[in-house]
């Protein structure tokens, strides 16, 4: 397994200058250390019985309390958008659902790695959703660049293993997933995106963003969205009681859009 003085594995991107933090990613060293750990992992995945599968059936898309009785805002909104069962349209055509939540990658023999959602294309192709919020006390939380190297360590995780995932989605979602590269997807409401270019000090890292990710596809394979939900507050998912739990749903179908990372804007799909 790769260290934390790895890329893909690097904690620390400063919002100082993270323009020049991104810009200066080696995608030739960034594309080896996805490849060591995607062997890595089909080698623990050929070493290991499982015993777990990664789409669980304790996975109801219910939580214990309420928000008003808890502050973890991102796991309630991503079983919220799990539980609408809802084909969201993609940028230039299709259409992507949510099909499970905090899927586990320790399922494999590894140490305790969750998916924040997973989905699947109209055209069967696994996206890893990274999904990030602005907490219920404020603050942006990990960088842009945190979550493309978290959702790239996880479609490693994933397509090591795809040909397990596959068979399970059928089984448990009757959907007929195709055995490709996994698109990454980096998910967020558009305040999240906003408060990310206001940082004066990061510079213009939505530019180096983009040019990186555009680098990542080509170099590695690995397809790299940028998203955005309109915002979404407390007040915008109602808790259904259900059996002592709550079933997080959203009071309405929030609009996608997809972020212009280089214009700081936003365009509405569907």
């Amino acid at each position: 397994m790769l260290g934390e003085d790895s890329i893909l594995f690097r904690k620390s991107w400063p919002a100082t200058k993270l323009d020049g933090q991104i810009s200066a990613v080696n995608v030739d060293a960034l594309a080896r250390e996805y490849y060591a750990e995607r062997k890595a992992e089909a080698k623990a995945h050929s070493r290991y019985s499982r015993g777990k599968c990664y789409f669980v059936d304790e996975h109801t898309g219910e939580v214990g309390r309420s928000l008003d009785e808890s502050n973890q805002f991102e796991k309630h909104f991503a079983r919220a958008l799990c539980n609408q069962c809802h084909r969201w349209p993609r940028a230039g055509g299709g259409w992507v659902r949510f099909l499970d939540y905090e899927v586990p990658l320790q399922a494999s023999g590894l140490g305790k790695r969750n998916v924040d959602l997973f989905g699947i294309t109209d055209r069967g192709r696994a996206v890893v959703h990274e999904l990030k919020v602005i907490g219920m006390a404020g603050g942006r939380g990990d960088s842009p660049a945190v979550a493309l190297m978290e959702g790239l360590r996880y479609a490693a995780c994933i397509e090591a293993n795809l040909e397990g995932i596959v068979k399970e989605a059928h089984t448990k979602f009757r959907v007929d997933m195709v055995n490709e590269t996994p698109i990454v997807q980096i998910l967020a409401p558009r305040r999240w995106w906003c408060e990310w270019w206001k940082v004066p000090k990061a510079g213009d890292w939505g530019k180096e963003m983009a040019n990186l990710s555009e680098r990542i596809a080509e170099k590695i394979g690995v397809p790299v969205e940028f998203m955005a939900t309109e915002d979404v507050t407390k007040d915008d998912i109602r808790h259904v009681p259900c059996d002592g739990k709550f079933r997080p749903e959203l009071c309405k179908i929030p609009d996608l859009f997809q972020v212009n990372l280089a214009n700081r804007s936003f365009t509405k799909t569907g």
